[in-house]
């Protein structure tokens, strides 16, 4: 069964993103923050899609993109970050995006759109060696 981690801060986006998720056959996993999310992702031994928000305490999605791009064994996952602000992309961001190849969701954003990426990145995950 493909796996999604969830990272929000806003417990309710959780919630209905884990329902839409589970109703679509995935497993689901949830992080509160940056900080839970590279706990979780350093532990997994598989890929996983995360869908990361950007407006996150503790450690924002931008902070856990950073620390991702640094550790080269995480770069099999497949991103997908969710953002109400798009002034939060900046510059190193951008170039963090499209090496990693991470879509951007616009929030609020379809439910379908958004489990079509989901489904898009875990098939892109899935074909790399």
């Amino acid at each position: 069964m493909p796996s999604v981690l969830v990272v929000d801060d806003d417990q309710g986006i959780r919630e209905i993103l884990h329902f839409m998720l589970e109703d679509e056959q995935y497993a689901v996993l949830e992080a509160k923050d940056g900080i839970d999310a590279l706990n979780i992702l350093e532990q997994l031994t598989e890929p996983i899609v995360v869908l990361l928000d950007m407006a996150m305490p503790r450690m924002n999605g931008a902070s856990l993109l950073r620390a991702i791009i640094a550790n080269k064994r995480l770069h099999s996952n497949g991103y997908i970050l969710m953002s109400a602000r798009r002034d939060l992309i900046t510059d190193d961001l951008k170039e963090i995006t499209k090496q990693l190849m991470i879509p951007l969701l616009s929030k609020p954003f379809d439910m379908k759109y958004m489990l079509a990426t989901v489904a898009k990145v875990q098939q892109r995950i899935r074909m790399e060696p």
